[in-house]
């Protein structure tokens, strides 16, 4: 339902930028314009960004998304102009939501709770407010927007509103939100100076999660119609993760796994939002050769990623057994975003298809006493593999235990249970006392482990 359009106001000269464009500046790793236009398309209602001839940046910053781009040639004459561009090129019998380009703490719920208010009152004036002062969004019902093709001078459509004092409604949207715009380089560092921490997107820290949250198929196993996988289908140069790599992003700003270093995440969790909402395969380039002149990737190199709206719950379920039988298996993507398991092989392209080896994490048995084993556990723990430190050691049981650490207390160690040995088991003791060993060493040489290690001297 298309009732209104949106029109981000972004001709303004921002003269008080001292040669920055505030337009530019990046705010969650996006470029403020490019942010902003990717908040209003999230809402499924048309974008309209009006710019001029000469901000060839700002039209670089949308021209891959799927906006009309409006020139207006007589900016310089007042905020009216670009009022009256945007007016214009709506749609007969559209409201018109006015946005101005500047406004950084503005985001994709504020302007729906503008479309919203719009459909419960649509012959009123919609401001946006914060604590009853009034400020942006406005919204425009359809009979005024031809008024608006008529506006001259700076004032925009103060003396238009003014006109119609009682159908003028305040639409509360949170603190600042609605009234805060940055016209120079000192407000814009004070902004991001008082700003809290926080990730691409905002939402709980996967820690306080179940821990599954970490891994982006068991995290999307869990709520699969909210969730949108993110996959690393090629990479050009450098690259922080491999083809294959996933990440889970979800409609209320959770995330499982990571891409890049942080890079690319909150332009992807926008992108993400809005095919969610589509339900339509996206693929994307980041770094060389991407069309995204505002994001780059440090190491110089490029990626390809793939957002899959709304994975199928049925396969993800039969991952998630295939993953905790530890089976090798591939997981195949094809172009409409369905997922299909089939036999292991390499991850790649294979025709219109990508597919993704799926096979077991490697893991960590891990058998002895004393300070050695307790550092090693925890190396490999940091470093996200799955372990167990069984112990006959009460005190390195005792000085083994942290978050995320897998450990067992064994007063007598037995030869161990081979069948928790497969090919991708990795199996290590650590003891002085080398007699304790013996038996759990010959059950691992004598098993698929693809590793059996011990601690000890060179000598013979």
């Amino acid at each position: 339902m298309q009732d209104l359009a949106i029109v981000i106001l972004a001709a303004g000269a921002g003269a008080r930028m001292r040669g920055a464009d505030k337009l530019l500046v990046m705010v969650d790793g996006v470029a403020q314009m490019r942010r902003l236009t990717l908040a209003a398309l999230m809402t499924g209602q048309p974008v309209i960004v009006v710019v001029t001839a000469a901000h060839e940046m700002r039209r670089a910053a949308v021209q891959d998304l799927p906006v009309l781009v409006v020139d207006v040639a007589t900016a310089p004459a007042g905020m009216s102009a670009s009022l009256c561009a945007g007016a214009a090129a709506c749609a007969p019998g559209q409201a018109v939501i006015v946005v101005p380009g500047d406004m950084p703490d503005l985001d994709a719920r504020d302007l729906w709770s503008m479309v919203l208010a719009h459909r419960a009152t649509p012959q009123a004036i919609l401001r946006g407010a914060d604590q009853g002062r009034a400020g942006h969004p406005v919204v425009f019902p359809p009979d005024l927007v031809p008024a608006l093709q008529n506006l001259s001078g700076d004032l925009g459509a103060r003396d238009l509103i003014a006109d119609h004092p009682a159908r003028l409604r305040l639409v509360d949207l949170p603190p600042g939100h609605a009234t805060l715009d940055l016209d120079t380089p000192e407000d814009w560092a004070a902004w991001r100076d008082a700003r809290p921490p926080a990730g691409p997107l905002k939402g709980p820290q996967t820690d306080t999660e179940h821990p599954s949250m970490r891994d982006a198929l068991d995290a999307a196993a869990l709520a699969p119609d909210q969730v949108v996988l993110a996959v690393i289908t090629g990479v050009v140069g450098a690259s922080y993760r491999k083809p294959g790599a996933m990440m889970a992003l979800f409609g209320d700003g959770r995330t499982a796994g990571s891409l890049t270093n942080g890079c690319i995440e909150g332009d992807l969790g926008l992108h993400a939002a809005s095919a969610l909402q589509t339900g339509i395969p996206v693929t994307l380039r980041y770094g060389a050769g991407s069309p995204f002149f505002d994001i780059r990737l440090p190491c110089g190199g490029g990626l390809d990623i793939a957002l899959v709206p709304r994975p199928d719950a049925e396969v993800l379920a039969q991952v998630r057994a295939a993953r905790a039988a530890r089976s090798f298996f591939a997981l195949r993507i094809d172009p409409a975003g369905g997922l299909h398991l089939q036999d292991a092989q390499a991850t790649g392209w294979q025709g219109a298809d990508f597919v993704i080896d799926a096979r077991p994490p490697v893991r960590f048995a891990i058998f002895g006493d004393g300070p050695e084993a307790v550092v090693f556990t925890r190396a490999v723990q940091a470093c996200g593999f799955a372990h167990c430190l069984v112990t006959s050691a009460r005190d390195t049981f005792d000085a083994a235990q942290g978050k995320g650490v897998e450990v067992r207390y064994q007063p007598r160690l037995a030869t161990p249970d081979t069948a928790e040995f497969d090919a991708r088991t990795a199996v290590v003791t650590f003891f002085h006392d080398h007699g304790q060993e013996r038996a759990i060493l010959q059950a691992a040489l004598n098993s698929p482990a693809f590793y059996v290690g011990a601690q000890g001297s060179r000598r013979v």
